[in-house]
C-alpha cells in the first residue's frame, strides 16, 4: 500500500517542524547553561575590552561571523519549511471517483 504524496509531505512538514522545536530548546538550554557559567554577551563584550586592540578585533570579527552564520541558517531553515508547507497547503484535493 502506497503513502499518498500529500500525507508524505504533511510528515516531512511534521518531522520538520519537530526538528525546529528540538533546535529551539537546544539553544535555550545552551543560552541558560552558558548565561549559568556567566558567560553571555555582556560578559563577553567586557573580555573584549581587557583585550589588545589586535586581539579584540579579531574576537570580535570572529563572533560577529558565527552569529551571522547561524542566523543565515536559520533563516535557510525557515524558508525551506515555509516552502514545504506552502507546498503542502496548494496541493490539488483527490477527486472522488464518480459512481
Amino acid at each position: 500500500m502506497s503513502v499518498e504524496p500529500e500525507v508524505q509531505a504533511l510528515e516531512i512538514v511534521k518531522q520538520l517542524e519537530e526538528i525546529c522545536s528540538q533546535a529551539e530548546s537546544a539553544i535555550a538550554e545552551t543560552d541558560a547553561l552558558l548565561e549559568k557559567s556567566g558567560v553571555s554577551r555582556e560578559t563577553m563584550t567586557k573580555a573584549f575590552a581587557n583585550m589588545p586592540s589586535d586581539g579584540r578585533s579579531k574576537g570580535q570579527e570572529a563572533v560577529a561571523a558565527d552569529l551571522e552564520e547561524i542566523e543565515k541558517e536559520v533563516n535557510a531553515a525557515r524558508q525551506s519549511l515555509g516552502q514545504v508547507n506552502a507546498k503542502a497547503g496548494t496541493s490539488m484535493k483527490r477527486m472522488r471517483r464518480m459512481i
